[in-house]
């Protein structure tokens, strides 16, 4: 068996909606590229689902979540502490192994740790052709 690495995905939308059974719904999920018709632009709202995968023997101590457009930094947010994220943060995955990339899926079941959030830009500001990119520092 392969040994899993950590990771991350992001998945960019339009915006994000918690539905009574606890599933989340994300509404206009972009598809690689987000065409502006010109610039500078106000995007109203962008949501990016962020989530850091690590294997169970090597769980993340502390996360930075860092998102970038084009070289300016336009979030921060640091979750410090392995007590808050042991046990707040991250979720064991074991009987939903079908939830993690495909990469993962023969680890088996309680082999992974992970994260997930949802990082909301309102009125953002776009002067030219650029890329949004998220980041996480362990």
């Amino acid at each position: 068996m392969q040994k899993a690495s950590k990771h991350l995905t992001a998945v960019y939308c339009d915006d994000v909606r918690e539905e009574i059974d606890g599933k989340v719904t994300l509404v206009g999920v972009y598809n690689n590229v987000c065409f502006l018709d010109s610039f500078p632009a106000t995007v109203p709202r962008i949501v990016v689902m962020v989530r850091v995968v690590a294997p169970s023997e090597e769980p993340f101590q502390a996360i930075g979540l860092k998102a970038w457009l084009g070289e300016s930094l336009v979030a921060d947010v640091p979750v410090s502490g392995a007590k808050e994220v042991s046990e707040n943060l991250l979720k064991q995955v074991e009987d939903s192994i079908e939830s993690v990339p495909a990469e993962l899926k023969h680890c088996g079941p309680g082999k992974i740790v992970f994260m997930t959030t949802f990082l909301v830009f309102a009125q953002l500001q776009v002067d030219r052709p650029c890329a949004l990119r998220v980041s996480a520092i362990d």
